[in-house]
């Protein structure tokens, strides 16, 4: 081994080793100028290549911008034997795996006060750190030194980075292999393990490994002696339960939910070293929680550990014969508004998420779970903007709405569930307790009991399932309320889920509307049968039949199993379930093409609940019977009372365009735009003015298109026919160009149409004739096709076979509106093409300026 070759250096003389790595050593060292003990820190010889050599450029780099008293400081860079070095400040003292190993931690005479002051000390360092953006990287018991003193110096930024430095730029990550990490195994955060690009929150979840070790004087994950088992926990399971040995009442409320949260997996959910160092300054201060009763504990499974425990005070405003709900009464409506949260420090703010999904989650399923509820489904009324029972009430019919709110200090939150009256306003009954911002999975329990005490249910305890497990649910939950659908990723977590808790009945819902959503959407059965099949392997020990019928009835009805649905929503019917019995009827109805059944139940559900969704339903009825005039009574009589129901103004808007009232469909697409400013929304109040002939209006909405979606081929493809309708050729030609380049080359028979219309447009006729020959292959009856080949044939000059092919249109449902745009007007000297358009725009012809010679078609 090569160490130091020279003792001495101009200024310092080198005394003893004090430790040495792979890379390098560190030196006691005198400083002769300043009289004083230093630390060096220098690269082996047999290591000093240039890679290393700008390692330790950069650790003196990110040194030299942190001048904290809880973090080792750099004094000095300088050059010896051949190789930059650190000269650092030295710290006499004990590392803290020395105190971890220690007979005065593990016989009680290392106080918890001066744990917590340690702690506190790390906290401040890190976050002195993490201000500068710096990532410590290994924050680990033998780089964290205390003096004798009692200070505590966080050492050895060795493989620290600049948090907006690209992973692949740092040398340490540029010499990793794939699958590799950078750090100690024991001291890892899930994220640096996978090799994931890392933020300030992967030393939070280290520094909890830390904190929880000293505090409960054990590794949260396992056994040190086996790396690799502490690896796998790390990445997969929750950590041990919080046990502090110690004499002080309220310990475990003030260390254990801090040690949770930093070692949450999800980084996003870990407090700042900031925060966690104020809750450590007054950590040992008692905690106050007031109630004004004390709930009988129910029964509980053991994976709740130390939470529960602080789950008091209930507050009733009635008793709990709740004489509104009869529980022998079917089918009570009730609406769930969507929890909301106040906090009043940003301590916690990254759980409150999570609580609140937990929170709603709790609600939706324990409600559900009673036969006697129906419960309306929150985008019924989602759509509106107001917050009050009786709005809620006039858009939905619910008779009674449960308003969950959550008030949220430091780590502690207060839930309150309050139960309104909706038509009165008034409240009818009132539950409360507090919770700490530590276990979803607890707090998903407790909301389940307090919710059926609300509504007066006699109490039932929910399905067990374990931190861990939930809130990999929570995750996909969350994501499936945004997209209402789950990636093949997703869906595998989630049956992954149902293997490991197969009780666990919301795992189930979730999987079955994603499956259907999934056909749906992308005509792809894998994801339903796998759910079919785990319907059917569990129905009958682990899920209640009356959720296992009506999460059937929704996979019989998307395979148009017609007969097994029709079983399935009459075992629906038969647990008390009447509307949605009805509703399912009249879904596997319309999957039928029965419309006219559909409408007919849909009518019959409006008799005993007046609801906007059920009108929305019974107006599509409607539609697909070709009642359109019908339908949009139907809808004018919703959105008179739901204006902002966007839906209904979708199919207002389509349905106006089809019988030929564009102002109509102007009006429906603006208050769509206006509430919600989207670009195929603003593309096609466009075209709704092309069609008014207003092109300027035109140009404004397709203009506001592109700034929002710049990047979709169609809209410039729509604004170069808005250009050439406003006579501005050469911007046309500019739209035209461009949207040929966003398109490029495709077998898609929606991209060839697009393709073949810029070319006709573009004067380009033998490319679009391709064009249209090739999407012919792929689907010759193809309406918006045979539309682009209209165009084609006008361009060509064969109006005779332009006619047939609007005859040809005219019967796949376009209606005149269509031809009244200015590429049409030579074939105004057509008595037949003159009556058709006389119904959709009285002076087309008449006012036309026909520039284009008629021939006969060769």
């Amino acid at each position: 081994m090569t160490y130091a070759t020279n003792s001495q250096t101009d200024h310092y003389e080198i005394e003893s080793i004090l430790g040495k790595g792979g890379m390098g050593v560190v030196y006691l060292a005198y400083d002769k100028r300043l009289d004083r003990k230093i630390a060096l820190k220098c690269i082996r010889k047999n290591r000093a290549n240039p890679l290393w050599i700008e390692a330790v450029q950069e650790e003196a780099k990110l040194l030299a911008k942190i001048n904290h008293t809880n973090i080792v400081q750099i004094y000095d860079l300088i050059e010896w034997q051949d190789s930059p070095a650190l000269v650092m400040e030295y710290v006499e003292g004990r590392t803290l795996l020395d105190w971890l190993c220690s007979d005065e931690l593990s016989d009680g005479r290392l106080s918890l006060n001066t744990r917590l002051d340690w702690l506190r000390q790390i906290a401040d360092g890190l976050a002195c750190a993490h201000e500068k953006g710096i990532i410590h990287r290994d924050l680990k018991p033998e780089n964290i030194m205390i003096s004798a003193g009692g200070q505590v110096k966080i050492m050895d930024f060795g493989i620290a980075r600049h948090q907006a430095q690209p992973q692949a730029a740092n040398v340490h990550d540029s010499q990793a292999l794939p699958g590799e990490y950078i750090g100690s195994p024991a001291a890892l955060s899930p994220e640096q393990a996978m090799g994931d690009n890392l933020t300030t929150a992967s030393d939070i979840f280290s520094f909890g490994i830390l904190a929880y070790s000293l505090l409960c004087k054990h590794h949260p994950f396992g056994d040190t002696q086996d790396p690799d088992g502490i690896l796998q926990a790390i990445l997969y399971r929750a950590p041990l339960p919080v046990s502090v040995d110690d004499d002080t009442s309220n310990s475990l409320d003030a260390f254990a939910s801090l040690l949770i949260q930093c070692l949450d997996k999800d980084p996003a959910a870990r407090p700042t070293a900031c925060s966690c160092a104020k809750q450590l300054i007054n950590a040992t201060e008692p905690a106050v929680i007031t109630a004004e009763s004390t709930p009988p504990t129910p029964s509980k499974p053991d994976h709740t550990l130390w939470a529960y425990a602080v789950l008091v005070a209930v507050i009733s405003l009635a008793s709990l014969a709740w004489l509104t709900f009869d529980n022998h009464q079917a089918n009570q409506i009730l609406a769930i508004q969507e929890p909301v949260i106040t906090i009043n420090n940003t301590e916690g703010v990254a759980q409150t998420t999570q609580l609140r999904l937990a929170v709603d989650n709790a609600l939706q399923e324990s409600l559900l779970s009673q036969s006697h509820i129906q419960l309306v489904d929150r985008h019924e009324w989602q759509h509106t903007s107001s917050t009050k029972a009786i709005d809620i009430n006039a858009i939905t019919g619910a008779k009674h709405v449960v308003r969950p709110t959550i008030d949220c200090q430091a780590n502690r939150c207060q839930i309150e569930l309050l139960l309104i009256d909706a038509q009165a306003s008034t409240i009818v009954s009132k539950q409360s307790w507090p919770v700490f911002l530590s276990n979803e999975a607890d707090i998903y329990y407790t909301t389940w009991q307090h919710a059926l005490a609300l509504i007066g249910s006699q109490a039932q305890s929910p399905t067990a399932i374990d931190q861990t497990s939930y809130l990999k649910y929570i995750k996909i939950l969350e994501t499936f309320n945004v997209a209402a659908q789950l990636s093949d990723e997703e869906f595998q977590a989630l049956t992954e889920i149902i293997e490991t808790d197969a009780s666990f009945i919301p795992a189930y819902r979730i999987l079955t509307h994603a499956a259907v959503a999934n056909l749906n959407f992308h005509n792809e059965g894998g994801q339903i049968r796998i759910a079919h099949e785990l319907l059917n392997e569990n129905k009958h020990h682990h899920i209640d039949e009356s959720t296992a019928a009506e999460l059937e009835s929704l996979i019989f009805i998307a395979l148009r199993q017609l007969k097994d649905a029709e079983a399935s929503i009459q075992k629906v019917k038969e647990h008390g379930k009447l509307e949605r019995h009805l509703q399912l009827t009249a879904k596997l109805a319309s999957r039928d093409n029965d419309f006219e059944k559909a409408e007919r139940i849909y009518s019959e559900l409006l008799e005993n609940r007046f609801s906007v969704a059920l009108l929305y339903d019974l107006a599509a009825a409607q539609y697909f019977q070709g009642k359109y005039q019908k339908s949009i009574e139907t809808l004018n009589t919703l959105i008179n009372i739901s204006p902002e129901h966007t839906p209904s103004n979708s199919l207002i808007a389509g349905l106006s365009i089809a019988i030929g009232d564009v102002n109509t469909a102007i009006e429906a697409y603006h208050r769509l735009t206006d509430k919600h400013p989207d670009s195929i929304e603003y593309n096609n109040l466009a075209t709704a003015y092309m069609l008014a002939a207003d092109f300027a209006s035109a140009q404004k909405y397709q203009e506001k298109a592109l700034e929002i979606s710049p990047n979709n081929p169609t809209f410039y493809l729509n604004m170069g026919e808005i250009h050439l309708l406003n006579g501005n050729a050469q911007e046309a030609e500019y739209f035209f160009q461009e949207a040929l380049k966003k398109l490029g080359k495709s077998d898609d028979i929606d991209t060839l149409v697009s393709i073949a219309t810029a070319n006709i447009h573009l004067g380009n006729l033998d490319e679009a004739s391709k064009n249209i020959a090739a999407a012919k292959k792929l689907e010759g009856g193809y309406a918006d096709l045979i539309y682009a080949e209209t165009l084609f044939l006008l361009k060509s000059n064969k109006q005779q076979k332009a006619m047939d092919s609007i005859a040809q249109l005219l019967e796949l449902g376009y209606t005149p509106i269509w031809f009244t745009l200015p590429w049409f007007t030579s074939l105004c000297t057509n008595a037949n093409f003159q009556l058709l358009v006389e119904e959709a725009a009285a002076n087309f012809c008449a006012t036309a300026n026909i520039t284009t010679d008629a021939r006969v078609d060769e």
